[in-house]
């Protein structure tokens, strides 16, 4: 087995899980590897934090029933076994014997021999998830359970020298009793004050002498006084041990209730969660609603807002047809003025050879000073150009004002009459600037002769 496979090792039997053929491997190796040993305390370390970082579980009332079962069956058979290898001691040692208190824990179950070979990598995380399970299921109490079983191993192997020690020193009495009566047997022996020593008796076998047998007496009696100390003391320590778990366990069932209140209310917050939830999706369905209602609602308003620009677009050109009418019922009302006027003249223009297909009519009275053209058929009027009315006066043409045709060659020009043209007798219309002119300066286009 190579380096690697006895790291391998090292998670299983830091967690205490390693077969028996694989522990004693692992133990041979270690005597020799430091690093291995360095690895294994640093696991066994990590292991025995692990409790700290998971909270306890608390085990079923069923499992605590099999546990303690199992406990009380076990401790009867140690106490018959006991009973039954201590049954040739003598009385003296009996009464010497003090019955133990300590209730036997099950020793770990020996597994076979199989070799576990995996990755290095796989295997420590699985280590260490196979450690969070069991240290969520009592890590604390089966350390505890592990110190009490050494606990239990160590006084049985002392029960064991004590036993050994107490039969040698029946056997050392016992050879003690034979010289004795050896000797009272012995002829040569003086049998009281006065009385000639006989010849000394050869030695017989498994016969000891007074120094001998005393010497024997002390030697095994000391050992059994240390066998019974250290037997105390084991027994004191196991009593320790049993007390400490019964204060773990009373503190695991105090965190056991802890958590059954933690669950319970998690039960109740989880309950509350849910209800939450539900009255979260009705919210949202009910949003959703809402959301599809508004997205009918703003196309409504986004029709209604365009047709509305467009009735407010009719409206603008209403209005603007409005205005328009009304200027022109104010124009026509000015030429119906014009036109009942008592002093009223009216001057027909024909177009000229420019525009030989033009025609206007000139109204104008001389009171009142209003002058208006009605002009029809005329040519469109070139960029930047107007068409300009004139009253000539003898020989001096007057400006009336500049005008404008529409598609139609229609024009209406409403204006005062000029003073100094208020006894003209011939009318012109020119193509001039747009702005107009002083004097004409274009062709004539209509042309007309006071009657």
């Amino acid at each position: 087995m190579d380096h690697k496979e006895y790291k391998e090792m090292l998670a299983l039997e830091a967690l205490d899980t390693l077969g028996e053929d694989d522990a004693r491997l692992l133990r041979t190796h270690l005597a020799t590897c430091a690093e291995c040993q360095a690895e294994l305390a640093e696991l066994r370390d990590t292991a025995a934090t692990l409790v700290y970082t998971i909270p306890p579980v608390r085990p079923s009332s069923e499992l605590r029933a099999r546990v303690l079962e199992r406990i009380h069956v076990q401790a009867n058979a140690v106490h018959a076994a006991a009973a039954r290898e201590t049954d040739h001691t003598s009385t003296e040692d009996k009464s010497a014997e003090t019955p133990s208190k300590i209730l036997p824990l099950p020793f770990r179950t020996e597994r076979d021999g199989r070799t576990f070979v995996v990755k290095r990598s796989m295997f420590v995380f699985g280590a260490i998830a196979a450690a969070l399970v069991v240290a969520a299921l009592g890590v604390p109490l089966v350390l505890l359970w592990n110190q009490n079983t050494q606990s239990q191993r160590e006084i049985a192997r002392l029960s064991t020298s004590l036993s050994e020690s107490q039969t040698a020193l029946a056997s050392t009495t016992e050879r003690l009793r034979a010289t004795q009566e050896e000797i009272a047997r012995t002829p040569g022996r003086a049998a009281g004050p006065g009385l000639p020593p006989g010849p000394s008796p050869e030695p017989r076998a498994n016969v000891l002498t007074d120094n001998e047998a005393g010497a024997e007496i002390a030697r095994l009696s000391t050992r059994n006084n240390e066998l019974q100390a250290e037997l105390a003391r084991a027994t004191s320590r196991n009593d320790t041990l049993q007390t400490e778990l019964t204060r773990f366990s009373a503190r695991n069932s105090e965190l056991q209730t802890e958590l059954a209140q933690v669950t319970n209310r998690s039960n109740d917050v989880q309950a509350e969660l849910a209800q939450l939830q539900r009255r979260l999706s009705e919210t949202q369905t009910e949003l959703a609603s809402f959301t599809a209602r508004s997205t009918g609602l703003q196309a409504e308003v986004a029709r209604l807002s365009s047709r509305n620009n467009e009735l407010q677009a009719e409206l603008g050109r209403v209005g603007a047809r409005a205005v328009e009418l009304q200027t022109e019922i104010a124009r026509q009302r000015e030429v119906e003025e014009l036109l009942t006027a008592p002093d009223t003249r009216s001057v027909t223009l024909a177009g000229t050879k420019v525009a030989p297909a033009a025609r206007a009519k000139l109204i104008y009275d001389p009171r009142s000073q209003s002058v208006a053209l009605f002009a029809y058929d005329l040519p469109t009027v070139p960029a930047g150009r107007a068409y300009q009315l004139w009253f000539i006066a003898g020989s001096k043409p007057i400006s009336a004002g500049v005008f404008t045709t529409n598609a139609a060659g229609r024009a209406v020009l409403r204006g005062q009459v000029p003073a100094s043209g208020r006894k003209a007798s011939t009318f012109a219309v020119t193509l001039e600037p747009a702005s107009g002119s002083s004097g004409p300066t274009g062709d004539k286009y209509l042309l007309g002769t006071a009657s």
